[in-house]
């Protein structure tokens, strides 16, 4: 479908002047020099990018993925594009530049574009209520502000997180994105328009509104109006026979081995779900720096391009933030777009640099290792090497007003997911005697009253401010992805909260036998409480095994043994302990043991509520 404001003929895109190109015509060939400590044992200067890239792979990534893909583009033009490695090591299929990747979270470079087509054409104002466009789907706002379509690709609609039973291991068992979106899509939390939270919810609802409006499929509409303009056609969502022969497995690394791991059918998959080659990327990176023109076609108009390059939100003025497609990222004081993606077995890269014409594309098929990561910032140390001074700190700071346990803003509080937060150690601040932050290994110095940066090349900086709701916050630049760490009170640390959980399975114990032995005490109801606080311990006894034996990824394909069952506990606790709050209260001998054991099963109770714990129900 052309739309009345695409054109056919190529589009100049951004301009890009002589001195712009200074860098493309030295600058990928910079990567050569400028590397006082080798990365590669053959530090060469006459070594190419592809050549490094090989190097880098068999000398320090071999042993952390089987297989590597990329795609390398200079000056607007492919320098580089293959692949390294085994792409299945069962069978010792080899990877090359046509072997499909998962790019998981990259699709939402591929999500935004397909909305843009459609506010090209008309049919989609950024700025509508998303209700209005879907009402079939219940937003839960508590806010006077809705959400929009703006809101979800900038990742400012506010949605809490959610991960649990998002896919299924069987295509028979995929639920179509609507009716998964209607059952499961979180609430909101936030204010809307404000700080940003990562949600991949948000961007399957801005898939759900782009199939919405065009009447198909979401997975088709990107094909015909993306993919296809693109010459993009080993890329897809669909699991097709020419991409199943095509893609890689995906392993996980236990020890020394590499274990594979099960093909996922994400029920909100337009975010998360893409596939992709090398070949198609390096086609994709060169119509992004050329305007998103390729070969006589335009996927956008000038006025809608301009949403894709220039910044659309931050959470702070002196920090990157997000256009409507990708996230601002910079190297070395070279700006540039970017986002990745990690989905189970898979990791990947992809970055441009518009103003210079160039790009990088890659994909491995292991993700806990960060191998991918780790070969892009080398990578871009040689390319783009660092030329600035030193930060220095330039005005007074009081960092002790800033120190203190911090989490993440993107996370889950509205359901029993909240309980997965006690597992993960929250991020430590320190000050030291010169005025200086610590978090996790770098040295920060002040550059303002707020802002803080890293000490020695300042590529990491953290600017503090206060929310709406008086609690400390730290907005940070984390490679690229702006993150915001909410400081944690005395009474909310971690360490405090298993101690209560400890305390109350002992306490219910004790309490249990003490009832058997003194039934006398309350009436005919001795036996039933201490049935109701035996049920209680056997919940946090059994939420404790689940919650330490079960993997990531059999959390998300809702293969959590027992948990069902679990959820059914604090009901049936809730029930007798109310049972015997309505007796005490309107029939029995109010005396002292029976308040003391009423108070003691309320002040249970709302701890679990605190958690979510009382009535949460697992989806199928």
């Amino acid at each position: 479908m052309e739309g009345a404001v695409r054109r056919s003929e190529p589009d100049p895109g951004p301009k890009i002047t002589d001195k712009d190109r200074v860098m493309p015509k030295v600058g990928l060939l910079v990567l050569l020099i400028g590397q006082t400590t080798p990365v590669v044992a053959n530090d060469d200067p006459a070594l190419t990018p592809e050549a490094f890239i090989r190097a880098y792979f068999e000398e320090q990534a071999r042993g952390d993925s089987p297989g590597l893909a990329y795609a390398y583009v200079a000056d607007g033009r492919v320098q580089a594009v293959g692949g390294l490695g085994t792409a299945d090591l069962g069978s010792g299929r080899a990877v090359d530049a046509t072997t499909a990747f998962r790019i998981a979270s990259i699709s939402k470079v591929f999500v935004s574009l397909a909305a843009l087509t459609l506010v090209d054409d008309g049919r989609l104002d950024l700025d509508r209520p998303v209700r209005d466009i879907v009402p079939d789907i219940a937003i839960d706002n508590p806010f006077p502000e809705p959400v929009t379509v703006r809101h979800l690709l900038t990742h400012r609609a506010g949605f809490d997180d959610r991960f649990y039973g998002d896919m299924a291991r069987d295509p028979a068992r995929q639920q179509p994105l609507g009716a998964h979106l209607a059952r499961r899509l979180p609430p909101v939390v936030g204010r809307p328009g404000t700080a940003m939270s990562y949600s991949n919810y948000g961007y399957a609802l801005v898939g759900y509104v782009v199939e919405t409006i065009a009447g198909q499929r979401f997975a088709d509409y990107v094909t015909d109006e993306v993919f296809r303009p693109l010459g993009m056609h080993s890329t897809g969502f669909d699991l097709t026979a020419s991409l199943r022969a095509r893609l890689a497995v995906g392993y996980r690394k236990q020890g020394d081995q590499f274990e594979p791991q099960p093909y996922s059918y994400v029920h909100r998959y337009p975010p998360t779900s893409l596939m992709t080659t090398a070949a198609d990327m390096a086609r994709f990176i060169r119509a992004m720096v050329n305007g998103t023109c390729l070969e006589a076609r335009c996927l956008l108009s000038e006025r809608t391009r301009s949403l894709v390059y220039r910044q659309q939100a931050t959470n702070h003025p002196d920090l990157p933030g997000r256009t409507l497609t990708f996230m601002q990222w910079a190297r070395n004081s070279v700006p540039g777009l970017w986002h990745d993606g990690g989905h189970v077995g898979f990791l990947a890269e992809l970055i441009i640099f518009p103003e210079i014409g160039s790009g990088l594309f890659l994909a491995v098929n292991e993700k806990t290792t960060g191998v991918s990561g780790r070969l892009k910032r080398d990578l871009l140390d040689r390319w783009l090497p660092y030329d600035r001074p030193p930060p220095k700190a330039a005005a007074p700071a009081d960092p002790s007003r800033f120190t203190g346990l911090y989490v993440f803003g993107r996370r889950s509080t509205a359901d029993f997911e909240k309980i997965a937060g006690l597992l993960r150690p929250p991020l430590s601040i320190t000050e030291d005697s010169e005025g200086r932050l610590h978090f996790r290994g770098l040295t920060l110095i002040p550059t303002t009253q707020e802002r803080f940066v890293e000490a020695e090349k300042g590529r990491f900086q953290m600017i503090f401010a206060e929310g709406e709701d008086g609690t400390m916050r730290a907005f940070v630049d984390w490679g690229g992805s702006p993150k915001t760490l909410i400081r944690l009170s005395a009474v909310e640390h971690p360490v405090l909260h298993l101690l209560l959980f400890a305390l109350f399975l002992i306490a219910d114990l004790l309490i249990g036998v003490l009832l058997v032995r003194r039934a006398e005490w309350l009436g005919g109801w001795g036996p039933v409480l201490a049935s109701a606080f035996g049920v209680l311990a056997a919940f946090i006894v059994g939420l404790g095994i689940v919650l330490t034996t079960t993997t990531s990824t059999e959390f998300r394909f809702a293969e959590t043994f027992g948990l069902t069952a679990l959820s059914v506990l604090p009901i049936a606790a809730t029930v007798l302990l109310g049972a015997f709050a309505v007796w005490v209260v309107g029939y029995g001998p109010r005396t002292r043991w029976r308040w003391a054991v009423l108070a003691y099963a309320a002040a249970h109770l709302l701890f679990l509520h605190h958690w979510r714990l009382i009535g949460f129900i697992t989806p199928a």
